[in-house]
């Protein structure tokens, strides 16, 4: 498919570049220490990307027989109103990229009633008195495939995994919300759940224990929601939209030192050679487009929250070592880990 609408595209256009992506979806949830829903789904999408008259215009379908030329018609009439941009598709690549491990086939076989018994597992695990236990656990198989209009081409298969474990304890007006969860490629181990269990029983515990602040200057740390406020400006600059669009304060800037040499990002994270994201249109149609997309198993020393959390909350681990005197320990730093898949649903 991805050929054809390549072809249907040459000579009409500028340049441009297609993406076809499949995905099988099984999900698993209990919510109360019960099993409420268990289920599969599959969808897939197209998306073409033009340059046309030196105007980018897109277009995109979730049709189960795409038409190519009416999807590049349809792009052409996207350019149309789209911005000037100065895109060069690349040619292909003469040498072989280095695999990188996307696909296990311990998760892609993995059945409704193993993921059933997983999810189990966990809430007989966490079970604890006066308190509600929520899991869900979410498997994905997807094919992605790529190509341009210069004659680069790739695709390639990925599994993924997230199984998240929620505590909610209502005592009175004092509402506390404790969890966790294991996101990845491959399937959990029994260490894993293990230590995904740990993570919510040690918070918990630790939250239940309401004390009384001490007077006097005390140290600062930021939380989750507070560091996330402080990286926005870095955030936005690294947006492929504002580098795109020239204006990402960065842009121009190569080599020169921007930031406290005590600040670091390491990646500790699933890598993909494509990463993908479906956005919602009219009448539940997706289209596709490219995005960065993170996932892996998280770690932090945040114990509990009250009131609800947000599910669009993005969360930053800070470096194990706290803040003191309103600064960062000398050769210490802060490690800040953008981590979309904390604290909500897994992704859909």
């Amino acid at each position: 498919m991805i050929d054809r609408l390549l072809d249907a595209a040459r000579g009409k256009v500028d340049g441009a570049d297609a993406l076809w992506r499949r995905e099988e979806q099984t999900a698993v949830s209990f919510e109360s220490g019960r099993l409420k829903a268990a289920g599969i789904s599959e969808e897939a999408g197209l998306n073409l990307r033009v340059v046309a008259q030196g105007r980018m215009g897109v277009a995109g379908t979730t049709a189960a027989k795409p038409d190519p030329k009416e999807l590049v018609a349809r792009a052409r009439a996207s350019a149309e109103l789209g911005e000037a941009v100065e895109l060069a598709f690349p040619n292909a690549s003469p040498q072989s990229l280095p695999p990188i491990p996307t696909f296990f086939d311990r998760t892609a076989n993995a059945s409704l009633s193993e993921l059933i018994r997983m999810g189990r597992l966990l809430v007989e695990r966490l079970a604890r008195p006066d308190c509600q236990v929520n899991v869900a656990v979410q498997r994905e198989v997807a094919d992605t495939a790529v190509g341009n209009t210069a004659g680069a081409r790739g695709e390639y298969r990925a599994t993924g995994i997230a199984v998240t474990a929620d505590i909610t304890r209502i005592a009175g007006d004092d509402v506390l919300m404790v969890y966790d969860q294991y996101v990845g490629a491959d399937m959990p181990s029994d260490a894993d759940l293990e230590a995904l269990v740990r993570s919510v029983d040690t918070r918990l515990t630790a939250a239940l224990k309401i004390v009384t602040p001490p007077d006097g200057a005390l140290p600062v740390v930021f939380t989750p929601a507070g560091l996330a406020a402080v990286v926005l400006p870095l955030e936005q600059a690294l947006s492929g939209k504002t580098v795109l669009q020239g204006s990402s304060p960065l842009a121009g800037k190569v080599g020169e030192a921007l930031f406290d040499v005590r600040l670091s990002t390491p990646g500790r994270r699933r890598m993909r050679p494509v990463a993908l994201q479906r956005t919602r249109r009219a009448r539940g149609r997706g289209a596709i487009r490219l995005r960065s997309r993170n996932r892996r198993t998280r770690q932090d020393a945040e114990h509990g929250q009250r009131p609800a959390r947000s599910v669009r909350e993005t969360a930053h681990r800070l470096h194990e070592h706290a803040v003191s005197d309103g600064g960062w320990p000398a050769g210490r730093g802060a490690a800040c880990c953008a981590a979309p898949y904390v604290g909500r649903r897994p992704h859909r």
